[in-house]
């Protein structure tokens, strides 16, 4: 039993993978991964099959938007040490490089919803809104 929880241990540690995002030719077109999103959130479990989460598509100049500028503007704000802030731009770049970005969220009006339709849970749905994306 020792030696099999030791190969998984040892397999999780080597399991990591470093590569550099670039928008070569994509596997999928544009509507292929739209519905491919679509189809994730609309079958992936959820508590009471809430059904809470959501997701956003970004491909294009939509997306390169949100990572040169969106989120290095949010860094700039929140980031005071000059040179933390030089290291998180410089990956941004990596991201940026992407061929696009898919954001995935809570509705947070649904979860409010669940805690008032069924409130002997409403102290729980928080945590399992997390847990859902």
């Amino acid at each position: 039993m020792a030696s099999k929880s030791a190969r998984f241990l040892q397999e999780i540690q080597l399991r990591r993978s470093h590569y550099q995002l670039a928008k070569t030719p994509a596997l999928l077109s544009d509507d292929e991964l739209h519905t491919l999103v679509q189809t994730v959130l609309k079958h992936s479990p959820s508590s009471f099959n809430s059904q809470t989460s959501r997701a956003v598509l970004l491909l294009g100049p939509d997306h390169t938007h949100f990572w040169s500028q969106l989120v290095a503007d949010a860094m700039r704000a929140n980031v005071s040490d000059p040179a933390q802030l030089e290291r998180r731009l410089g990956r941004l770049g990596g991201f940026e490089k992407a061929a696009g970005t898919v954001l995935f969220f809570e509705a947070q009006g649904a979860v409010e919803g669940l805690k008032q339709r069924t409130p002997q849970y409403a102290d729980q749905f928080d945590q399992l809104s997390d847990h859902a994306s």
